[in-house]
């Protein structure tokens, strides 16, 4: 029976990058920030890793109330992803203090912190949605640009001029004809889009008109952060283009997805086959073969394993899958699951049309292999 040891499931955890952790992201925005007295604390926590055959992705997130004694005067969420191409992102989803609470130097010390953090986990760059209140000047001036889209500089320059000028379009009303026929000139040259001038946010952040165009106003935008770690391993940081290209820590993006398949390997490793993406793909689809035309694990859903952890890194769940389709294009779900008592039980989804002498003996061999005896069959 297949079973697997609590000194192997901490070392599964071990290997999880920090920014999935529940512990990280606890202590990443918890504790006391700016004057008065106020602290973050840190309600709910979650935390999703998935492995591949060909890698790993992954999201967490953080929510949270922002006290006074114990009033809530405030409440936040931050939101990390691990993309498959081994970039790994935070999202400032939404932080929001009282009114009265505004100038506290809160939200300043609050991301201080994190930024830290995030250089230490290996973070490659922060994004955010800036909307709120002050919040599409305050990003500005804290660093955020837009984020071009185009394979080179002059498409993502041009992407960011028009980006800038729906900007000061959609903030017409809000500045004086002065102050917009100052700005104009550097938008347009002839009735024509300018992409040479004013194609940073942080820019138009500094000008007079500045804060005019961005309180309230809508953007999105990324920061790097000049990392100390990889969260795979030590490289140098790349800059904020590579980062728009999707390149992380200065390797080319066949380079960084196969970091980041080495780390998933290295979890992996920890598995019992039953609940290793690759070797319980392997197994169905080498047994299954030459059963009606034979089947091949499905493109879309393939196999992989899930891991959940809850406050204190603890293990929540465990389970993998694989999904097959046969010559003929029925369905077979096979799931591993990790039960409470450290054994591994099976379930099978199968269609009735398969539910024969020849595939209930592939699926079994298959089941052997992989040393699971406690499965529950089910028609799909």
């Amino acid at each position: 029976m297949t079973a697997i040891s609590q000194a192997a499931i901490k070392r599964v955890v071990a290997d999880i990058p920090d920014a999935m952790r529940p512990s990280w992201l606890e202590q990443t925005w918890s504790g006391g920030h700016g004057a008065g007295g106020l602290r973050a604390q840190v309600d709910d926590v979650s935390s999703r890793l998935e492995l591949t055959p060909n890698g790993m992705s992954g999201t967490s997130t953080a929510d949270g109330q922002v006290k006074l004694g114990s009033s809530n005067v405030g409440e936040f969420t931050r939101d990390q992803t691990l993309h498959e191409s081994g970039r790994l992102e935070v999202h400032h989803s939404y932080l929001k203090l009282d009114s009265s609470m505004q100038g506290t130097g809160f939200a300043r010390s609050f991301n201080d912190q994190a930024f830290a953090r995030y250089a230490e986990a290996g973070v490659d760059d922060v994004t955010i949605d800036a909307a709120l209140s002050m919040g599409g000047y305050a990003w500005a001036r804290q660093g955020f640009e837009l984020i071009g889209k185009g394979s080179d500089e002059i498409a993502r320059a041009t992407s960011r001029a028009e980006k800038l000028t729906g900007l000061v379009d959609r903030a017409r009303g809000n500045i004086d004809d002065a102050a917009y026929a100052a700005l104009e000139p550097r938008l347009y040259r002839g009735g024509q889009l300018r992409a040479d001038t004013l194609t940073s946010v942080q820019e138009l952040a500094a000008l007079p008109v500045g804060r005019s165009v961005l309180v309230g106003n809508y953007w999105s935008g990324i920061r790097p952060i000049e990392r100390a770690n990889t969260w795979w391993a030590g490289r140098t940081p790349g800059g904020v283009e590579d980062i728009q290209r999707g390149v992380s820590h200065l390797l080319k993006p066949t380079d960084t997805s196969a970091a980041a398949g080495q780390a998933s390997r290295r979890i992996a490793a920890n598995l019992p086959p039953a609940l290793d993406p690759s070797s319980l793909g392997r197994a169905f689809e080498r047994t299954l073969r030459n059963v009606g035309g034979g089947a091949t694990l499905d493109g879309e859903r393939g196999a992989r394993t899930l891991i959940r952890l809850e406050r204190g890194d603890a293990l929540d769940e465990l389970s993998s899958s694989a999904a097959l389709t046969t010559m003929d294009g029925q369905s077979i779900v096979l799931e591993t699951r990790l039960a409470r008592d450290g054994t591994v039980r099976g379930e099978e989804y199968l269609p009735s049309k398969l539910d024969d002498v020849g595939t209930r003996r592939a699926l079994n061999a298959a089941w052997r292999e992989l040393g699971v005896t406690d499965v529950q069959r089910n028609r799909a």
